[in-house]
């Protein structure tokens, strides 16, 4: 039969709207056996949570109801690990006495089978089971299960509120019971209480020697185990970071992810699962910073066309281009795709802006200049509703001076950019939003060389490091209750060390065609990991950026044309990549007007 699937949103709003009651009986029923279908009003079954949901009663010489873990020398013998090898409660005695476990959940349509794990040391060797509690008279020796009444009182053993009795110790019965599973149909018994609240109530009483009574992994509905959330997500083809935070969240002990969970159990497929889990991460880090490092060495190639004085320029063919002075505008755009790589989920970047700048050339061939930037950056994670839009503001100064001969110029620049970021992520429990400011340092570096091959055409090649650091601050998100995130602040760098050529053809005597090859390897490699934590207390996994290896290229077209003696115009397209599954475009186009 196919199961039905139930998007996350559809979830969500279900739960909000108060819904939920209805919408699981009935889901129970139209989607017969999926992959999950357990009531989810049983409250930390297998105690991973201590007693929290339960209510504890003792009497007589009864101790405290026990929390344990792995193998236990209790009063009345050794309690092996559970089967679960997880933690476990038991019951325990100095002499007669009464330990009481009880639950209220509310019952649901379909079918309701009650499983627990148990197991007995019982040093009497026999079992008296009155129909009371009667530590303090009679003998009785004996483990309990009954389902209550609603408004029923636990700790008073009265027949009329017991609606079934589905599990009792018998005469006869071993001594000693190591861990065993029970399997207890209760639909028929609870068939008439669909939508209230009844009791489960564990009871275990002596008065002729020691007992324990161990129980785990107590639950009512189709299984007794709910799939763990990191086997759904595997089987819902879940990538590397949703497998760690799925088991994460098994892992994780405490109340602060029941919300989350409890909407996440209403799943019926692994994928539903797989795709809940992935949203909790924050894959926009990485992404972030890939926009980052984009914008600023966008600009810093856009700046650059100014350093180097593009064209038959510097006397080279006793022609001059440009004057002494000059103030420039560049509106440009960008558009780039991460694939998804090594189980981790690429991108699209998306952005546009402008600069403005002035620079002058004085007698000895000098040059210094400034600039200021505008970008807008969209950022859109691939397989999630998550993205990012930017405002970035970049300030920076440049300049040139000839080195060794008038044919070889030093260049260089230095940047600063504030990038003002807003945050959106879908999640199963609403969506979370944020906002912060990070930083970007950039320093660019070059020796670039005139080689006049003829009349029309100079090529110039580049040698140079480039190295920019990006600094994020912790920031919280709003919006999502236990989904949303607290981020830690991280910050990264990149090195790059740069080969490159410029050939400037010269078309006529008032434009020319440009080609620009630039390849990078970058020095540091840095593995960039962005840590965060759940509202819930979920410490989540490392979200770690997609590593494209160390090699970068580019490769420009450009055409570039004077249009009086004041002024000339600018057309550059320039493609880039690292490796073979990023790349990035961009377009642009420069007015130069001389004064």
């Amino acid at each position: 039969m196919s199961k039905q699937r139930i998007d996350n949103k559809t979830l969500f709003q279900i739960f909000k709207n108060g819904k939920v009651s209805i919408f699981v009986s009935t889901l129970l029923l139209s989607a017969s056996i999926g992959t999950i279908n357990v009531n989810a009003d049983i409250v930390n079954g297998n105690f991973e949570d201590g007693l929290n949901g339960w209510t504890t009663n003792v009497f007589g010489s009864a101790n405290p109801v026990t929390l344990a873990t792995g193998t236990t020398n209790a009063s009345a013998g050794t309690i092996n690990p559970s089967l679960t090898a997880d933690q476990y409660v038991y019951t325990s005695q100095s002499s007669p006495g009464l330990s009481i476990l009880s639950q209220a959940f509310n019952v649901t349509s379909g079918t309701n089978k009650l499983f627990f794990d148990y197991a007995i040391r019982n040093n009497a060797g026999s079992y008296f089971t009155p129909d009371s509690f009667n530590y303090n008279g009679a003998q009785t020796q004996q483990a309990r299960f009954d389902v209550l009444k609603p408004g029923s009182d636990p700790t008073v053993y009265n027949a009329g509120d017991i609606i079934v009795t589905g599990f009792k110790t018998e005469s006869g019965d071993p001594a000693i019971i190591d861990w065993t599973t029970k399997e207890i149909d209760l639909t028929a018994d609870l068939a008439s209480y669909v939508g209230q609240d009844v009791i489960l109530r564990f009871w275990q009483e002596d008065n002729q020697g020691v007992f324990n009574l161990a129980l785990d992994n107590i639950n009512v509905g189709l299984t007794q185990l709910l799939s763990s959330y990191f086997d759904q997500t595997v089987a819902g083809n879940g990538n590397t970071p949703s497998q760690r935070n799925a088991q994460k969240l098994d892992d994780f002990v405490g109340t602060g992810m029941d919300d989350f969970k409890t909407i996440l159990d209403t799943c019926t497929t692994d994928e539903c699962v797989a795709n809940a889990v992935d949203e909790l991460e924050v894959k926009l880090a990485g992404a972030g910073v890939s926009a980052a490092k984009q914008t600023a060495q966008s600009i810093a190639k856009i700046v650059r066309q100014r350093q180097g004085t593009f064209g038959l320029a510097g006397g080279n063919s006793g022609e001059e281009m440009f004057t002494e002075k000059n103030f420039w505008f560049k509106p440009f755009g960008t558009w780039g795709e991460q694939n998804d790589k090594d189980g981790l989920a690429g991108y699209d970047i998306k952005s546009y802006g402008f600069g403005i700048g002035a620079d002058a050339i004085n007698k000895d061939d000098q040059q210094l200049g400034f600039g200021l930037f505008y970008t807008n950056a969209d950022v859109d994670v691939n397989g999630v509703n998550q993205n990012s839009d930017v405002d970035a503001f970049t300030i920076l100064g440049y300049g040139s001076t000839p080195i060794i001969d008038n044919k070889t110029k030093f260049l260089y620049q230095v940047g600063y950019s504030w990038q003002m970021t807003d945050t959106f992520r879908e999640t199963l429990t609403g969506d979370a939003v944020a906002d912060y400011t990070s930083n970007v340092a950039s320093i660019d570096l070059k020796v670039m060389r005139d080689y006049q091959v003829n009349g029309k055409w100079l090529v110039q090649p580049t040698v140079g490091l480039s190295y920019t650091y990006f600094k994020a601050p912790s920031y919280s998100e709003s919006g999502a209750g236990v989904a949303s995130l607290d981020v830690n602040k991280f910050s990264t760098s990149e090195t790059l060390l740069n080969i490159g050529a410029v050939s400037n053809y010269k078309i006529d005597d008032s434009s020319i065609f440009i080609t620009t090859l630039d390849l990078g390897y970058d020095l540091e490699n840095n593995d960039d990991t962005v840590t965060s934590t759940t509202q819930g207390g979920l410490q989540l996994a490392d979200s770690e950026s997609i590593d494209n290896g160390r090699i970068s290229y580019a490769i420009g077209l450009g055409y570039e044309k004077q249009l009086n003696n004041n002024s000339n115009i600018n057309f550059t397209y320039e493609y880039s990549g690292e490796g073979s599954d990023y790349s990035n475009n961009t377009i642009s186009v420069k007015y130069v007007i001389n004064f």
